[in-house]
Order: C-alpha cells, then structure tokens, then sequence
C-alpha cells in the first residue's frame, strides 16, 4: 500500500525529519536521567526512522508517473476491445446478410409454391 501524504503534511513531516539533531536530542535524553549510551543509540534508531520513513513516501511525480502508466493500460486495453467490437460488427453484417439471403430464397420458394398451387385449383 502506497503511504501518500497531502503536501501540507508531506512539508511538515519533511521538515521535521530534516530538522531533527541527533546531538540535541540526545543530551535532552541525558539531562533527563536517560545513560548516555542508552540515550545516543534511541537518537541514531530514530534518525533512521525518519530517513525510513522519508524514503517510502509517495510524491506527486511517483503519481503522476503511475497514472500516466494507467493511462496506457486502459488505452490498450481499450484498444483492444474496440478491435473485438469491429470484429463482431463485421461478423453481424455477414449473419445479417446471410440471413437475407436465405429468407429470399426461402421467400421465393413459398412465392413458387403458391404460384404453382394456384395453378392447380
């Protein structure tokens, strides 16, 4: 599942991650009571987070981009079923034809018939 922001939160969550000072979060943690070493390693894992994070989202060009390759396969497929149309088209005409066809010959036997059975009375 694609994680796609509004572009106010994108810029903000951004901004966030690109403002985040390990250094200065770190020494926070410290002067509260956190070890120093406990306090540098949950700096460094959430600098990664935020990078992680940064890394998965979706931009608009990322959209754009899968729209437009949509877009394309829509159109072929579209294609394709205007080209299957056509054919039944053609294939109707040639049933309906044919069926012309034999009614008139079927038209003219029952024509022949009565003509040659009113002769008879």
């Amino acid at each position: 599942m694609l994680n796609v922001l509004n572009s106010k939160k994108l810029t903000e969550f951004i901004m966030v991650a690109a403002a985040f000072n390990t250094l200065k979060f770190a020494n926070r943690l410290k002067n509260a009571g956190v070890p120093p070493a406990q306090a540098e390693a949950e700096a460094e894992i959430l600098s990664e987070v935020f990078e992680l994070n940064l890394q998965g989202l979706v931009t608009k060009e990322d959209l754009h981009h899968e729209m437009s390759n949509l877009r394309k396969d829509m159109d072929l497929k579209i294609d394709k079923l205007d080209f299957k149309i056509e054919k039944l088209d053609a294939k109707l005409e040639r049933l309906e034809l044919h069926m012309i066809v034999k009614l008139t010959v079927i038209m003219g036997v029952l024509l022949s018939a009565a003509v040659a059975f009113s002769k008879l009375l």
